[in-house]
């Protein structure tokens, strides 16, 4: 009797180290995973990025050799591009973001592809870094209003300026496209009487 009860015992022991004897169900561990966005560090780092550019902004660039120019302008934009330059294989929740996002940062690169010219047509480096800058200014303007972009308090003017001249260029384009639209207009019409007149001719013939 003694031995049948410590061979219950022992059963009942072992059973109790495999959970239960296998009466109880395991329930698998749940892991909620949550996709990590880049949309409010992006937004962050491009203002990381505005600060160091415009914190070694110079007013003396016409003091400096063409050696030194190339060198600041790249500075400028590498202290921008570096930043924010990853968020181009990051995945953003608002797509229309980062579709900006991307196109900021080609922008970045296409203006260090326009420095060297500084060395050999001044022209055409103003043209096109004159676009350029005007382009960066309705995208940050944009950052700003449509996505939610602020600047610490030191950099508020500049963010300002940047807006207005945006503000400028908007309001240039506009101006641009009604008067391209007056002129084709104006060329159908044109075009329309000449083709007239020449009919006319024909039936008077």
């Amino acid at each position: 009797m003694k031995k049948r009860f410590v061979f219950i015992a022992t059963a009942a022991a072992l059973c109790l180290s495999f959970t239960g004897c296998g009466n109880t169900t395991s329930t698998p561990a749940t892991t909620e995973t949550q996709e990590d966005f880049a949309d409010n560090d992006f937004i962050k780092d491009l203002q990381k990025g505005l600060e160091s550019r415009w914190s070694i902004a110079s007013d003396d660039v016409l003091s400096m050799t063409n050696d030194e120019l190339k060198a600041y302008y790249e500075q400028s934009v590498n202290s921008e591009l570096d930043i924010i330059e990853k968020y181009q294989n990051e995945k953003f929740e608002d797509r229309k973001l980062q579709e900006v996002a991307i196109q900021y940062i080609n922008l970045l690169k296409d203006s260090k592809e326009v420095i060297p010219y500084l060395s050999t047509d001044m022209v055409k480096f103003s043209q096109d870094w004159d676009m350029i800058y005007k382009k960066r200014s309705q995208m940050i303007s944009s950052f700003h209003s449509d996505f939610g972009l602020t600047v610490s308090e030191k950099y508020e003017s500049t963010l300002n300026d940047f807006i207005s001249i945006s503000n400028i260029v908007t309001q240039q384009e506009s101006q641009k496209d009604t008067i391209d639209k007056f002129n084709r207009r104006l060329y159908i019409i044109k075009n329309k009487r000449l083709v007239s007149n020449n009919t006319d001719l024909l039936q008077i013939a």
